[in-house]
């Protein structure tokens, strides 16, 4: 039987996810940067300490006969570069983090939404067709009230919370924490669910129409966070300026988060999920 302590443990599994992830960056970076320079003294003298190359198995129709064939290009790390390359690995290591924590905040809000209000249903952590099942849901509820079903960047469970809780709709119309942004949480929302897509589907390259939307929805967190996106070619690589912005950024996740499941709860703040 579900209680009002499941909305501890929904948010505890958000939790788990997101505070592992912050302490491994925490971690790693410093942990890396002392190791690198402790590297370095003991090894004055530049030279390479690893090479790699690229191959592939040319394999017949009929799978009996395969030759390799290797690339010509081979990638160096020399003890000069190992700054560089270890923020090049962290970069694309928050990217990718990105992508941990929107699913978690989605499954939370998926959670959230099927324990509120519709109880009937098992819950979407069991299992894919678990959590269609309150999407159609969420989806036949919007449809009936005439409201709109875009299922994009999972606006429709913006719209959803928005429509059963005038709590989460005026959180959603505020902008976020900051004395000078302009952008709302529901636009907010909107931009992590778009650099969701540039990481996973993209491949991690903002093109200029993608730069163009986001700077018509949440210019100045963009701005504040991420790398410029200069425009001056066709596809450029998203990067956050440095794991302290990124940090910075995951903690206004935090804040919609816990701020959305304090509201559909109606709760008057964050103790019932075990923040004090």
């Amino acid at each position: 039987m579900q209680t009002e302590s499941d909305y501890k443990t929904f948010f505890t599994h958000y939790q788990d996810t997101v505070h592992q992830l912050d302490t491994d960056i925490r971690f790693w970076k410093h942990f890396l940067a002392i190791s690198i320079e402790r590297y370095k003294a003991d090894n004055p003298d530049n030279r390479w300490i690893h090479q790699s190359g690229f191959s592939i198995y040319d394999i017949s129709s009929d799978g009996l006969k395969s030759w390799l064939h290797s690339s010509s290009k081979v990638l160096t790390i020399e003890i000069d570069d190992l700054t560089e390359q270890s923020n090049n690995f962290f970069a694309w290591v928050m990217n990718v983090s990105i992508i941990r924590i929107y699913n978690s905040l989605e499954l939370l809000l998926l959670q959230t939404i099927q324990f509120k209000y519709f109880p009937l249903l098992e819950s979407p952590i069991k299992g894919k067709k678990f959590a269609n099942k309150v999407t159609s849901e969420i989806k036949n509820y919007l449809k009936a009230k005439s409201l709109n079903t875009d299922t994009v960047n999972n606006r429709h469970l913006i719209q959803f919370l928005k429509s059963n809780s005038a709590l989460c709709k005026q959180l959603m119309e505020v902008p976020v924490n900051h004395v000078n942004w302009k952008t709302n949480w529901e636009n907010f929302y909107e931009l992590l669910s778009i650099l969701r897509n540039i990481i996973t589907h993209d491949g991690m390259i903002v093109s200029k129409n993608t730069h163009n939307t986001i700077k018509s929805i949440a210019a100045d967190i963009f701005i504040h966070f991420f790398k410029p996106i200069t425009g001056k070619e066709d596809l450029e690589t998203l990067q956050v300026k440095n794991e302290e912005y990124f940090l910075h950024f995951v903690t206004l996740i935090n804040d919609l988060a816990g701020n959305v499941l304090k509201f559909v709860a109606e709760k008057p703040d964050l103790n019932f999920i075990g923040l004090r």
